[in-house]
């Protein structure tokens, strides 16, 4: 059975640790500090800036998971695809990387089809914990603002 090749689909690809350096990173290149500083500390347009921001992090956050769907979903289709297609054309499968990920499934074999789903599945189900881990770690981490 072929290895999907992505780095990120492993156990712990976002560790809510990731998620608090991505937010950190987006809260700093944004000119969100300056907005503040602009609002003359009216306490009801400092909490719509704090809005704001985190909507754009989530957003963020979501591009990010997203990006990781993609790439893992694609890379262990094409683990398949690319032994299926050596063993059955016997030519380089170079070409496949090129391809789409609607036309790259196309030649996932039938012996091959379960194999490569339920490997996909196990892909997608990691993204799925550490999508939980982050949103575990950012309702305590929001409760714990809450509570100070």
């Amino acid at each position: 059975m072929p290895r999907t090749r992505n780095k990120q689909s492993g156990e712990g690809w976002w560790t809510p640790e990731l998620a608090r350096m991505k937010i950190e990173k987006t809260r700093t290149s944004m000119a969100w500090m300056r907005a503040i500083g602009r609002i003359n500390g009216d306490p009801e347009e400092i909490r719509r800036a704090r809005m704001r921001y985190m909507q754009m992090a989530m957003d963020q956050m979501h591009m990010h998971f997203a990006s990781a769907i993609h790439n893992s979903a694609f890379n262990v289709v094409h683990g398949y695809v690319e032994l299926c297609f050596v063993q059955t054309h016997g030519e380089d499968p170079v070409i496949l990387h090129k391809k789409q990920f609607r036309e790259l499934c196309k030649f996932v074999t039938a012996e091959s089809f379960i194999p490569c789903l339920l490997d996909l599945c196990k892909a997608l189900w990691e993204i799925m914990k550490s999508y939980h881990k982050v949103i575990i770690w950012q309702q305590r981490n929001d409760s714990d603002k809450l509570t100070a």
